[in-house]
């Protein structure tokens, strides 16, 4: 019985002590389709089709990677690793940072880079939406059709910059898009920050969570999207104590029935 009881405690004890972060480190294979075909053919297609640049200014549009990392307060912080600034991109500004708040199920095959992946592929459907102008994180459950602008919405014909066609780049909050939250957006060198709390997402501590994150320049020159930053529902330390009880006290009732068979 003691044993059993010692076995709750440090049960109990790591659940409350588990202070820490998780983090998922991800380098960018992810190509997406909308490709213009038309007087430049293939001239720009860099990576293999990665990034859409001249040779010169490739690191101009280069994303090389994705890290999220969050902690058991409930804070998020992604990573992009990309030189890309506001200054450097030609005219094309920072996208907003997408989020699925239920798994990731983009169009496409890993194999190929989800090359056939666009928005009219319906693929994943975002839940969320970090606004990078405003710092608002936005529900759009229920009105992406409205809410999202493509890559064509701001770079329309005639633009002299070259884009990717039907990619999802930023969000309107005024088509009926719900703020849920408030966060914070800076761009140190060679990497882009966003950071907020979960509870943005409607997400409490101690849920379980399956996201998955997309971002991009609003001329979707390269893209970047990730999946599977899971984690399992923790036990509140109630629960356990409860659980241990419960043990504690069929160990006991087990106890006293053996007793009266001896006797």
């Amino acid at each position: 019985m003691k044993k059993i009881m010692f076995i709750i405690l440090i049960a109990v004890a790591a659940s409350i002590n588990s202070a820490g972060a998780s983090e998922w480190q991800f380098v960018d294979t992810y190509i997406g389709g909308g490709y213009d075909v038309g007087a430049y053919g293939s001239k720009y297609y860099q990576k293999g089709g990665d990034v859409i640049s001249q040779t010169k200014r490739i690191n101009n549009f280069d994303i090389d990677g994705m890290t999220v990392s969050i902690d058991d307060n409930g804070k998020v912080l992604v990573t992009i690793l990309t030189d890309y600034n506001q200054t450097n991109g030609l005219g094309t500004k920072y996208g907003d940072l997408f989020i699925s708040t239920n798994g990731w199920n983009p169009a496409g095959t890993i194999a190929d880079g989800y090359m056939g992946d666009t928005y009219s592929a319906l693929g994943e459907d975002w839940e969320y939406a970090f606004n990078t102008t405003s710092g608002i994180i936005y529900d759009i459950r229920g009105v992406q059709t409205n809410s999202i602008l493509l890559s064509d919405d701001i770079h329309g014909p005639g633009n002299p910059h070259w884009y990717r066609h039907d990619q999802e780049v930023l969000i309107d909050p005024n088509k009926g898009a719900i703020s849920s939250g408030q966060g914070t957006f800076s761009n140190p060198s060679a990497e882009i920050l966003y950071a907020f709390d979960l509870s943005s997402l409607g997400i409490a501590l101690g849920d379980g969570y399956d996201l998955g994150f997309r971002w991009s320049m609003t001329c979707a020159n390269d893209i970047i999207e990730v999946g599977g930053i899971t984690k399992a529902a923790v036990p509140e330390p109630t629960t356990m104590i409860l659980l241990g009880i419960g043990l504690l006290s069929a160990s006991a009732f087990g106890r006293k029935k053996q007793i009266k068979v001896i006797k």
